[in-house]
């Protein structure tokens, strides 16, 4: 995603005219500085000029540095120092989903928006605001999802290509079962230069690389296309699949389906968790190999 084109550029003379107004007490290097520096951020902003150039100028001077060291390195020690105050200030909102079989995550989801979208903070408001209004923002989304998704719905705002694998999946009219699932914590570390990533891949093999026969791998994917069909979800089946049967990593999935990791993330591990409850299955995972 690229940033709009900015507006006609500002006149510096007016802008430095304001400027002494609000910022007189800079020497004339730091003014000079600071000039510079906001008229980028006056060309975007839809506020007048007179209102604009201090309030600009005063974000900037409070988190310009921030901003600019995470602009520079995406994957920064700066970044995780976000990164924790997302997962801070989500924990503890009040809409934060408990769902133990919610299919996204919304903290994750918003730190990605973060991320992507930083070049859009025009600095007309605290940063750390900014933060927290895109993870209420993600947070808000969940529910309108879930709310979807149970109006009959087939998952969360499923890209084209992934809607269009679902249906082959509803076609084939897979069993159900009753299985439920149990909850499984969060697991995220560094991979492919995306902060955040599932470690489930690291932890333990997959599950292709544990198969012995046909008999057992064909039963694995009729439980997670039962357990598809129970929640209405088929992008599980389908997700699940590129991950074992393809070997595709979470990162790969979400560009593949135009969905969040943290959307991936979760998916899978809910069919993880469920295939570990499976009483077919449950011998099986317990071995001392697994």
């Amino acid at each position: 995603m690229t940033a709009p084109a900015d507006r006609p550029p500002v006149d510096p003379y007016v802008v430095r005219q304001l400027l002494c107004v609000s910022h007189a007490h800079l020497d004339e290097v730091a003014f000079e500085a600071l000039a510079v520096a906001i008229e980028p951020y006056l060309r975007r902003t839809k506020r007048p000029l007179n209102e604009a150039v201090s309030l600009i100028a005063r974000h900037y001077e409070a988190d310009g540095a921030q901003v600019q060291e995470l602009r520079d390195d995406l994957n920064g020690a700066a970044w995780q120092t976000v990164l924790a105050h997302v997962l801070e200030f989500a924990s503890k909102h009040h809409n934060f989903p408990r769902d133990t079989e919610a299919t996204s995550w919304p903290d994750l989801d918003a730190y990605e928006d973060i991320r992507e979208k930083l070049w859009s903070y025009n600095f007309e408001g605290v940063f750390s605001h900014w933060v927290v209004v895109t993870v209420k923002r993600r947070i808000g989304r969940y529910w309108r999802d879930k709310q979807a998704l149970q109006a009959g719905g087939a998952g969360f705002r499923l890209s084209a290509k992934l809607a269009d694998e679902v249906g082959e999946q509803v076609a084939d009219d897979p069993p159900r079962s009753s299985q439920r699932v149990q909850h499984s914590s969060l697991d995220a570390q560094n991979d492919q230069g995306l902060p955040i990533i599932e470690t489930l891949e690291a932890e333990q093999p997959t599950i292709a690389a544990l198969v012995e026969d046909v008999v057992l791998w064909t039963a694995v994917r009729q439980e997670v296309q039962a357990f598809a069909a129970i929640r209405q979800d088929y992008s599980l089946f389908v997700l699940w699949c590129g991950f074992v049967e393809r070997g595709l990593k979470l990162w790969e999935l979400g560009v593949a389906y135009d969905l969040k990791v943290g959307q991936v993330h979760r998916r899978i591990t809910l069919v993880r968790n469920h295939l570990r409850q499976s009483p077919n299955l449950r011998d099986w995972f317990d071995r001392p190999d697994v």
